[in-house]
């Protein structure tokens, strides 16, 4: 999931959606904020969170990058379309174990 993908989001959302160390989905927000591709915002409902949202610039860098990864999606999509699904599920399971949430 991409930022564009998940619209205003607050931080610990995104951070879920990474994979990454404590602390870095902060550091490399931070990094994107710097560059103009990100805003943070105070959340309506919850002042403790922050909402990402990006800018015009952030937006259109996305776009470029999702039509640049087009060919590629489509590729795997193509060759292993058959296959995506059980292996998505099979690496959430995964996923879910190592961080404890799986029984």
């Amino acid at each position: 999931m991409t930022l564009a993908e998940l619209g205003p989001v607050p931080l610990k959302e995104l951070a879920g959606c990474l994979v990454a160390e404590s602390g870095h989905p902060s550091r490399l927000v931070s990094r994107l904020v710097d560059l103009g591709y990100v805003t943070r915002s105070a959340s309506a409902d919850d002042g403790r969170a922050v909402i990402l949202t990006l800018t015009e610039k952030g937006a259109s860098l996305a776009a470029a990058a999702a039509e640049v990864r087009a060919p590629l999606l489509a590729a795997i999509a193509e060759g292993y379309g058959d296959r995506l699904a059980e292996a998505t599920t099979l690496l959430r399971e995964l996923r879910g174990e190592l961080e404890g949430d799986s029984p």
